[in-house]
């Protein structure tokens, strides 16, 4: 047999192989019924990254776009895509039994997450860093980095002495600043990072620390942190542009810190854009370093053909 039709060979066998794959393998969208079969598969198998816990995966199994893949045997795949009106779906759960034909099973999954996007009129997915098994994936899939995203620690230092402003009062953040929240989100961040009034309202609730910084009773700038384990972490940290340049994100930054540091947490994390140099500065002044490389924030757009069509 010569090259060519060793090769011819191969390629009509990978194809069938492809083919009898993708014919036992049935798609859909989860149902409450699914949680057990879905923990069994978080448990025990190949590749598993999430951005929730176990717990808010249940409780939110089917309010965010779950996608299975399953065969006869077993189930093979899990993606979990939160919808963040007006602009994107984040990956927050991807769990696969096996490095057997993923990219093949990705192909299958991928077209039903976009359909229900598309009904929320939303046309990107994106999926913020990830473990390389999955950030090699996403090229293949048509996703392609946006932003990079760099991580920065702190360890038990002291705080910088900062000058109090005149006008700004701190108080607790509670339900009824909700609107002047979303408003200042808005306004603060870039449209990818935008957090819907679902995700305020809940960090509200749940939040270990959230703070808003007021002028003449306008919310000019908040603050939102959290405890994991004996870890800290700086989620939200947003001042309103026409009140920049007057030290009030350092002195959120400062609350922020203040505050678990009375439950004694020796470390701090939080993230931020590669370009957002202002920032940056920002958090070096309160003895924050980077760590690690930065991570890859992936984007995909979402083509106009739906899953039922496909």
């Amino acid at each position: 047999m010569t090259k060519q039709e060793t090769m011819s060979c191969f390629n009509s066998q990978g194809l069938f192989v492809f083919s009898w794959f993708l014919s036992r393998l049935k798609i859909r969208y989860a149902t409450q019924k699914d949680y057990r079969h879905i923990e069994r598969l978080l448990d025990n198998n190949w590749a598993v990254q999430a951005r929730l816990f176990r717990d808010d995966i249940r409780e939110k199994l089917t309010e965010l776009i779950t996608v299975i893949a399953e065969d006869r045997t077993a189930m093979r795949g899990l993606l979990m895509v939160e919808p963040i009106p007006p602009f994107l779906g984040l990956i927050t759960v991807v769990a696969f039994h096996d490095n057997t034909n993923l990219t093949t099973t990705l192909d299958a999954m991928i077209p039903a997450v976009e359909d229900k996007l598309k009904e929320n009129q939303i046309h990107c997915l994106t999926q913020v860093g990830g473990d390389m098994w999955f950030a090699q994936e996403l090229p293949k899939h048509g996703f392609t980095v946006r932003e990079r995203i760099v991580i920065f620690e702190w360890h038990g230092l002291s705080l910088p002495y900062l000058r109090p402003h005149p006008c700004l009062h701190i108080r607790s953040a509670h339900i009824d600043d909700l609107p002047q929240l979303q408003v200042l989100d808005q306004l603060t961040f870039s449209p990818m990072w935008y957090k819907p009034k679902t995700t305020l309202r809940e960090a509200l609730g749940k939040a270990a620390f959230f703070s808003v910084g007021v002028v003449e009773d306008k919310i000019v700038a908040y603050q939102w942190s959290d405890v994991y384990s004996e870890q800290g972490h700086i989620t939200r940290l947003a001042t309103h542009p026409d009140y920049r340049g007057q030290g009030i994100g350092a002195i959120m930054l400062h609350d922020a810190m203040r505050s678990l540091l009375d439950l004694n947490i020796k470390i701090v994390g939080l993230n931020t854009q590669e370009s957002n140099t202002d920032s940056q500065r920002l958090y070096q002044k309160f003895g924050f370093q980077q760590v690690g490389e930065p991570i890859g924030v992936y984007e995909k757009a979402i083509i106009n053909a739906t899953f039922s069509e496909l």
